[in-house]
Formats: C-alpha cells, sequence, structure tokens
C-alpha cells in the first residue's frame, strides 16, 4: 500500500482466497478411503482509494485470479479428475468511515463472484479420459469491519463476513452421470463469520 498524495491511495494484493487439500488414507475401513482432493487459487487485487474530507473514503479495484483443481474418488466408479488452470476477473467495491483521535474505523466491503470455465479431464469405470468443460463460481461476499479505541492503548474490533457459499458447486459432466446428478462439491446454506477481540 503506498499513498499518491493526501486524498489518494492504492494497494496491491495477493492472497489464495479459496483451497482444500484432503486425503483419506487406505486400509481404515471408512467408506471414502482412498479418496484425495486438491483445489488451488491465488488472486491479485489492484485497488484505489479516495479519502474525503468528511472522514468517509471510497474505494475499489479489480481481481484477477486463478483456479485448478485435481481429485480422485474411487468409491464413485474409480473416479478421477483433473482440471486446467483457468482464469477469472471479479471486482471489489468498499466504503470506509475514519474518526484517527479515538481510532475509529467501520468499513463495508464487497468481493464480487468470479467465474471460471475450466477444461476438465475424467476419467471412470464409464471410459475416458472425457474432457468437458466445468463452470465454477467461486462465491461473492460481503464484510462489515470495525475498530475503535476504548481506553489508553486499547482497541475494540470486529466484524461480520458473509459469503454466498450456497452458490458454489462443481458437478463435472461424468461425475454427474456416475452419480445421477450429484455435485464433486456444494453447499446447502450461505456462511456468516463474526469476529469480537479487544
Amino acid at each position: 500500500k503506498a499513498d499518491v498524495n493526501d486524498q489518494l491511495s492504492y494497494a496491491l494484493i495477493y492472497d489464495q482466497p479459496f483451497g482444500a487439500d484432503v486425503d483419506y488414507p487406505t486400509g481404515t475401513g471408512y467408506f471414502a478411503q482412498g479418496a484425495s482432493a486438491e483445489f488451488n487459487s491465488h488472486a491479485l487485487t489492484g485497488v484505489l482509494r479516495y479519502k474525503m474530507p468528511s472522514n468517509v473514503s471510497v474505494y475499489g479495484g479489480i481481481r484477477v485470479q486463478s483456479v485448478e483443481a485435481t481429485a480422485v474418488v474411487p468409491f464413485a466408479g474409480n473416479y478421477s479428475v483433473e482440471g486446467d488452470r483457468d482464469v477469472g476477473v471479479g471486482y471489489v467495491l468498499g466504503a470506509a468511515y475514519e474518526k484517527p483521535e479515538i481510532a475509529l474505523r467501520v468499513s463495508l466491503t464487497y468481493n464480487s463472484k468470479i467465474k471460471h470455465d475450466v477444461t476438465t479431464a475424467e476419467t471412470s469405470v464409464l471410459g475416458g479420459p472425457n474432457t468437458s468443460n466445468t463452470e465454477i463460481e467461486t462465491p461473492q461476499s460481503l464484510n462489515l469491519e470495525f475498530q475503535t479505541g476504548i481506553a489508553a492503548d486499547t482497541l475494540l474490533f470486529g466484524g461480520v463476513r458473509w459469503v454466498e457459499w450456497s452458490e458454489f458447486d462443481i458437478s463435472p459432466a461424468n461425475y454427474q452421470t456416475l452419480t445421477s446428478g450429484g455435485s464433486l462439491v456444494s453447499y446447502e446454506d450461505d456462511v456468516f463469520t463474526y469476529t469480537l477481540g479487544v
């Protein structure tokens, strides 16, 4: 992060926003033994912030994200899949209010969903490898965060984060055929996360 002048600043952010690394050992008797999955993502976000005289600032930017995935599911027809790396683009928007004399800061940040069209190679008892295209959308999210001074050298801080996981779904074509329309990964509900600290 750096300041351009008193009103304008910018930030360049690298993160790995989504991921999974699962490996069930064999010989356990568990129905998923031998199954494994890996999902990797990398994102680079460029953000500009404009600070207004009223202690309110607005910010926004572009997010470039890559995803790739592999999975082995022996109990579903000895199924395996490999998804090539795909790059998608989304955006970030937000606003904040600050009152430095009491260390107060409240911000609201929206991260858009990002669509990926992943070239997918699948192998199973049905034959293969079969190559298809799998659409993956990483979920949109909304973050409300705050901090305020409550005593000398003491801050109260916290936040609420909403992620629309109910819209996240990975359903390669061959896997759907094997499981009569099942999803490799999906979630029923959105997720709210709360934080509070001193």
